[in-house]
């Protein structure tokens, strides 16, 4: 696998498949099993480029969502209205729900507020959050990260996940100032999902780490209170961060997540 600028390519079966940071990936191999993949604000599907290669020997079909207008150029996000991401996602989930048998969702951060908020969301056969965003951490660390850091801070690493893996990477404190308003949508985000939390009944994985710097640990034990699952499971890492999983635990994520998903339901 090799990861470019603005794309990252797999190898799926013999065939090359280049997954972009700014449109849809559509991987069929399955009539019946659909994955989708709902990325995290400022990221893009390539961020599950490693993840998509571990259901290569898995008779499922693959659809990452790439969220509009994320963008190359900020300025993108003066268009961005409130309900933008979920009318994507609820289109894009209707759609699958109609084409396949089962659709599964993999999300991660504001993925998974837009799952949780998903109209039909019970419909779907399990689901996965990723560090979603239900509680946000605010410290001064994520604010240096988020708006004071620029191109000279070469090891952040906010600006090292914006060069490999997000849909932008803004280049001074001005062009950081189109990122406010996708910002507080994301807050809007919050609220709503967390007030529908007490909605979702289909089997759930929960991710969370204590070293993420984006969302607090406790978001798990609120899932775990909250969330009425048919199955609920609560995975608590140590070193992982918010966009990234640690090297020693990310085998064992990218192991529970695959079993999760894959394991056939008791009759």
């Amino acid at each position: 696998m090799m990861i470019c600028y603005n794309e990252c390519i797999l190898s799926q079966r013999g065939n090359i498949v280049k997954i972009k940071r700014n449109q849809d990936l559509h991987i069929r191999k399955s009539k019946q099993h659909v994955v989708a993949f709902i990325h995290g604000i400022f990221s893009s599907p390539t961020q599950y480029e490693e993840l998509i290669e571990q259901f290569e020997k898995f008779d499922y079909s693959i659809y990452a969502i790439s969220l509009q207008p994320h963008s190359e150029d900020p300025k993108e996000y003066l268009n961005l209205h409130k309900d933008s991401w979920i009318e994507q996602v609820n289109e894009t989930l209707d759609l699958l729900l109609r084409k396949y048998e089962n659709v599964y969702i993999i999300s991660h951060s504001l993925g998974g507020l837009l799952s949780i908020e998903y109209e039909h969301i019970n419909q779907i056969k399990k689901l996965v959050l990723w560090a979603p965003a239900l509680k946000p951490k605010v410290t001064f660390k994520s604010i240096r990260i988020g708006f004071m850091s620029s191109d000279k801070h070469q090891d952040d690493e906010y600006l090292e996940f914006c060069r490999t893996k997000g849909s932008v990477t803004p280049r001074n404190l001005a062009e950081k100032a189109y990122l406010l308003k996708p910002t507080l949508h994301l807050m809007y985000n919050v609220k709503n999902a967390r007030k529908k939390l007490k909605d979702v009944h289909i089997p759930t994985l929960v991710i969370i780490s204590k070293k993420d710097e984006s969302v607090q640990f406790s978001t798990g034990k609120l899932t775990e209170k909250e969330m009425d699952c048919s199955e609920f499971r609560l995975l608590e890492l140590k070193n992982s961060y918010h966009n990234d999983f640690s090297e020693e635990e990310r085998e064992l994520a990218y192991t529970q997540i695959i079993e999760f998903i894959t394991k056939k339901e008791a009759n």
